[in-house]
């Protein structure tokens, strides 16, 4: 993610306390300790998200903001169409150059999350509003915010979604997914080839789990979710070899990973996965042709990405979040320090990074995320800097441009 213009710095020697410092607030624990004595970490509220080609943010006042693709009305204001300074407005016809207010959940967001061509946010009461394409009935498009799924039961806790399907985390720590099933990503030990009709699918609550979860998070048809006792599964698309080495059929039920020790923090990208360890280490597996499992050995004479998870090496400091793309990492440290490793989305970027490599100029960061194509972080000041593909105006700097190092996203007056 960062081009050699950038200037790269090496990690710095840990401390000897494991506290977060004060510009990176460390989320509530769960009540149940993992081996080790330290909590599985209880998600903080995401108030920055990555979809494919658009990004929404949260702000102080509880309004969310959105720019970048509407081609699916995924921007979530009511409409199509292009506003905000760009040079070639026929080209960005249904996309947003700046941020513009979601209006009808103003005063109201709590947390967001961001797709392939929708969006949900979890409002303060913890209700779950969506719109874009509809994950469950790819036959709806709405282009402002509609409730969803209040037949859950309970409120929701935190919230994943990306390439057709969605989970959630509720108040009694269940878990439900909903969406395509093609690969067994809904976790309810089916397959379901079919991608069309009948409409809308059901929503499944992930019962091999019980009330144990405490974050969850999707990739490209596979889901993974991080238990109390620090302990990892993930379940559906095993292409990759995400999930099983012995073949590649898909696994329509949790499989236990086999970290070297508890987890407390998870992230998914499209077809590798990243855990944080209760020792301060980060455990990667998956696809590894770009480098992006950190270990300095990317694989790119294997074709397939292996289950075994392999630690990342050379990260110093501590991490307090992990955030992935389609052939990248990140890893926000405690000091609000960026680290990136893997292949760079931007074209004309060198070589992938094999060692975690400091995103720079960036202010103190608090929160990172991660699209396809392309990456965000909000600083200790509010600010939000982007970088990656611009192409659709994801980076919210009024440019339809690639940016090698982050740039501040251009918010109106707020």
């Amino acid at each position: 993610m960062v081009a050699s213009s950038v200037s790269c710095r090496k990690a710095p020697a840990p401390e000897s306390s494991t506290s977060h410092s004060a510009a990176v607030a460390a989320p509530p624990p769960s009540t149940a300790p993992a081996p080790g004595g330290q909590a599985p970490a209880r998600a903080a509220a995401r108030r920055l998200a990555a979809g494919e080609a658009h990004t929404c943010f949260v702000d102080r006042a509880h309004d969310l903001w959105c720019w970048g693709n509407n081609n699916q009305g995924e921007l979530g204001d009511g409409s199509y169409g292009f506003r905000g300074r760009a040079e070639d407005t026929d080209q960005a016809a249904n996309e947003r150059a700046v941020p513009a207010r979601v209006p009808s959940l103003n005063g109201r967001v709590a947390e967001v999350a961001a797709g392939s061509g929708n969006t949900c946010a979890v409002t303060l009461d913890r209700q779950l509003w969506c719109w874009g394409v509809d994950d469950g009935d790819p036959r709806l498009e709405s282009y402002r915010p509609v409730p969803k799924l209040r037949a859950l039961g309970s409120a929701v806790l935190s919230l994943s979604m990306k390439g057709g399907h969605s989970c959630a985390v509720t108040g009694d720590h269940g878990l439900w997914c909903w969406g395509l099933n093609d690969h067994g990503q809904l976790g309810n030990g089916q397959v379901d080839r079919n991608t069309g009709p009948p409409y809308p699918r059901p929503v499944h609550r992930v019962e091999a789990l019980g009330q144990t979860v405490e974050k969850a998070c999707v990739g490209d048809g596979t889901s993974c979710a991080l238990t109390r006792g620090g302990r990892v599964s993930c379940w559906g698309n095993n292409s990759e070899g995400l999930l099983d080495a012995s073949d590649r059929s898909d696994r329509p039920l949790p499989i236990a990973i086999a970290l070297p020790e508890a987890a407390v923090d998870l992230a998914c990208g499209p077809s590798h996965a990243c855990a944080s360890l209760v020792s301060g280490k980060v455990a990667c597996w998956g696809r590894n042709y770009e480098g992006q499992l950190g270990d300095g050995q990317p694989r790119r004479s294997q074709p397939y990405g292996s289950p075994v998870p392999v630690l990342v090496a050379g990260l110093s400091t501590r991490p307090s979040s992990l955030a992935l793309g389609y052939s990248f990492s990140l890893v926000l440290d405690e000091r609000g320090a960026v680290w990136a490793f893997g292949k760079s989305p931007v074209p004309s970027a060198p070589r992938p990074l094999l060692a975690p490599t400091r995103v720079e100029p960036l202010e103190p960061v608090v929160e990172i995320a991660a699209g396809l194509t392309h990456a965000c972080a909000r600083s200790t000041s509010d600010a939000v800097f982007c970088w990656g593909q611009g192409q659709s105006h994801q980076l919210g700097d009024g440019k339809a441009e690639h940016r090698a190092s982050p740039v501040r996203v251009a918010f109106p007056e707020r």
